[in-house]
C-alpha cells in the first residue's frame, strides 16, 4: 500500500524532486528559448544564429555568456519548483475529498481508492490552473531574462548613443548617466527587479500577460495526463488483486 504524505510534505518532496533536475534540464530550456526568440530579432548574431542552426547557437551562447549564462534565470525557479508539487498537492486533496465525500453519499463500506476519466480530467484541470496562477509571474520574468540573455539587451547601445549626442554636457554628467544607467541594468537582471519593472508598468495585467495561452495548454496537457495516469494505475491495482486473490485461491485448494 502506498504511503500517504500529508499536504506539506508533498509539497516539500515535491519542490525537492524539481530542484534535482535542473542542472541538466535548465541549459537546455535557455537552449530551446534561445532558438525560438533569434529568429524574430534583427540583430547580425540572431540572424547567423538562423543561418547556422541549433548547435551552432549552443556555442554562441556559451562563447558569449560560458556555461554561466546557461542558467540565466535560475532565481525564477525558488518559487517555480513549486508548480509540479502544487500541482500534484492540490489534485491528491482535490481527489481524497471527492472520493471521500462519493463514500458518505453511497454509505457503501468498501472504500473506493480511483477516480474516472472524466473526474480525474475534472481535477487535473483544476490542479493546474491553481499551480499556473501561483507562479506565471516568475515564469514571465525567467522567459524575459533568458530572452535577453540569448539576444542581448536591446537598450544596450541607447546609452552610448544618447552620451555621443549629448555634446554640450560635461563629463562629469555623462559618467552619472552612465553609472545609473549600469545600476538600471543590474537590477532589471534579477527576478525581483523584472517583477518590479513589469508591474510598474501596466500593473497586475502585466504581471500576468499571456496567461491565457499557458493556461489553455497546461490546462489541458496536465488534465490528459492525470485522466490516463489515474486510468494506468486502476488497471494495475485491479491486475495485482486479481493476481493476489487468484493465489489465496490456489492456496486454498490446495
Amino acid at each position: 500500500q502506498q504511503p500517504k504524505f500529508g499536504t506539506l510534505t508533498s509539497l516539500v518532496l515535491g519542490y525537492i524532486s524539481e530542484w534535482s533536475h535542473l542542472p541538466i534540464t535548465l541549459p537546455l530550456d535557455c537552449w530551446t528559448t534561445a532558438i525560438q526568440t533569434s529568429t524574430f530579432s534583427s540583430s547580425t548574431a540572431s540572424v547567423a544564429r538562423k543561418r547556422q542552426g541549433a548547435f551552432p547557437i549552443l556555442l554562441q551562447l556559451l562563447s558569449e555568456k560560458g556555461l554561466k549564462g546557461m542558467y540565466k534565470g535560475i532565481q525564477a525557479y525558488q518559487v517555480l519548483c513549486l508548480k509540479p508539487a502544487l500541482q500534484y498537492t492540490v489534485f491528491e486533496q482535490l481527489k481524497r475529498t471527492l472520493l471521500l465525500c462519493q463514500q458518505q453519499k453511497s454509505k457503501s463500506k468498501s472504500k473506493k481508492t480511483s477516480l474516472s476519466a472524466s473526474e480525474a480530467f475534472a481535477l487535473g484541470m483544476s490542479a493546474r490552473a491553481v499551480a499556473t496562477i501561483c507562479v506565471f509571474p516568475y515564469l514571465r520574468a525567467k522567459v524575459l531574462m533568458q530572452v535577453s540573455a540569448s539576444t542581448g539587451p536591446a537598450s544596450s547601445s541607447s546609452p552610448s548613443r544618447t552620451s555621443t549626442s549629448m555634446k554640450d554636457s560635461s563629463t562629469d554628467s555623462t559618467n552619472e548617466t552612465e553609472r545609473n544607467t549600469a545600476s538600471t541594468n543590474s537590477i532589471r537582471n534579477t527576478i525581483p527587479g523584472i517583477l518590479q519593472e513589469l508591474y510598474q508598468t501596466g500593473g497586475v495585467s502585466e504581471l500576468y500577460r499571456g496567461v491565457g495561452p499557458e493556461l489553455t495548454r497546461g490546462v489541458l496537457s496536465a488534465a490528459l495526463m492525470l485522466m490516463i495516469k489515474e486510468q494506468i494505475a486502476t488497471v494495475v491495482s485491479n491486475a495485482m488483486k486479481n493476481k493476489k486473490s487468484s493465489k489465496t485461491r490456489s492456496r486454498e485448494t490446495k
